[in-house]
């Protein structure tokens, strides 16, 4: 019998902001996000049970039972312009 749990806990960055095709010309640590709203918080339950059986020496059973469970709570921004036409680069 196993389990796991797992907590994550971090701001949901999505990267530097492409203008005309090319990439922002941005500090490394620059944030592009909204502070105090673009939060995820997550906590994961893994669970595994496995029961094997040998009946004999050529026969043999095994069962396993897995679970997962997820909870997510948080939000994400995205600011699109959509002023100009849209480019493919």
């Amino acid at each position: 019998m196993r389990s796991e749990y797992a907590n994550d806990d971090h701001s949901t960055s999505l990267g530097f902001p492409v203008i005309d095709g090319r990439v922002l010309d941005a500090p490394y640590r620059r944030y592009f996000g909204e502070p105090g709203f673009s939060k995820i918080e997550s906590d994961t339950w893994r669970k595994l049970a496995t029961l094997d059986h040998r009946w004999n020496e050529h026969h043999v059973s095994a069962l396993s039972l897995h679970g997962v469970q997820s909870e997510s709570e948080g939000g994400n921004i995205l600011l699109l312009n959509f002023r100009d036409r849209c480019r493919i680069p």
